[in-house]
């Protein structure tokens, strides 16, 4: 083979190898395609309690593809788990749709305060001022502590304190074994400072607790949503008449008696975080005073 023959095969080779290396470099230098998955965002902003509908959800939603990377848990991926729901707090223009801005169950249509009562459970009113109610500063989605004062005798008559008694234990006390002779009521002519008639007395005890405020006056809390920022501010309902809370039967029908009563009802606003019971002791006329230091006496005799 000439030599010229040989030049001319080996720029041959030179040529496919250069051309081969280029060809690598440029398939190593172009991006790898990056997996996608389908994301629920919404087209507007879309208001609490708004119900979603087959027809209202083609305007609501829209469907895009986000970096598999990037795509937060528990995201929708299409509007159907979205039908007959309702939409809980603020969603923003273009924010993604979680499961968790639906309401927990489908509803017929209802948007009230009813899709907020969990099953077994009811809602129930009190009145209420801005003076038993913190101030007006209690915000749907609240917590509160309910304090009352009710008006109790002196004494109970045996069959009442056996009935009493027998209740507190489940029922495994008698009568006979809790049965003590009365002692004679206070006969004092006129009613008290605190409004107690002769042989009554007030006391003041703290009853349900970590009890949820679903609404004050006609405010009602956005469909699901709780107290969980300590920075959020409250609006304020110092003009509200009424506040709405969430309670079982059995604790409705306390709160019926409380009402039906006279007693004087009053709520304390508990800490966003705080969903702990608090152990306290009723308090009458001779807690009170036994705590700033006067003890009652005898007539005629002298104060300690």
């Amino acid at each position: 083979m000439s030599r010229g023959r040989v030049y001319l095969l080996l720029g041959v080779v030179l040529a496919a190898i250069s051309a081969i290396m280029v060809y690598v470099t440029i398939q190593g230098a172009r991006p790898k395609p990056v997996p996608t998955r389908s994301v629920l965002v919404a087209t507007q902003v879309i208001p609490p309690r708004t119900f979603i509908t087959a027809e209202n959800s083609k305007t609501l939603f829209a469907v895009a593809n986000w970096p598999v990377a990037i795509v937060p848990g528990g995201v929708l991926a299409s509007p159907a788990p979205t039908l007959n729901h309702v939409i809980v707090g603020d969603v923003e223009k273009g924010a993604p749709v979680f499961a968790s801005n639906l309401s927990a169950d489908q509803t017929n249509g209802q948007t009230g305060l009813s899709i907020d009562i969990p099953a077994g459970d009811v809602a129930v009113s009190i009145p209420i001022s801005a003076v038993n109610a913190s101030g007006g500063a209690i915000s749907p989605g609240d917590y509160i502590d309910m304090l009352v004062s009710v008006k109790a005798p002196d004494t109970l008559n045996p069959a009442d304190a056996a009935a009493a008694a027998a209740a507190a234990d489940g029922g495994k006390t008698t009568a006979a074994s809790t049965a003590k002779p009365a002692a004679t009521p206070t006969t004092a002519a006129t009613a008290g400072g605190d409004g107690s008639q002769a042989g009554q007395q007030t006391i003041s005890l703290t009853t349900l607790q970590h009890v949820k405020v679903l609404a004050m006056g006609q405010n009602i809390t956005a469909a699901g949503q709780a107290t969980t920022a300590k920075d959020a501010a409250p609006a304020s309902n110092v003009g509200a008449a009424t506040m709405t809370l969430l309670l079982s039967h059995q604790d409705a029908l306390l709160v019926k008696y409380a009402k039906d009563s006279g007693s004087t009802i009053d709520v304390v606003l508990r800490r966003y975080d705080d969903s702990g019971t608090s152990s306290t002791k009723p308090v009458d006329l001779n807690f009170f005073l036994t705590q700033f230091g006067y003890h009652l006496v005898a007539p005629n005799q002298p104060a300690k």
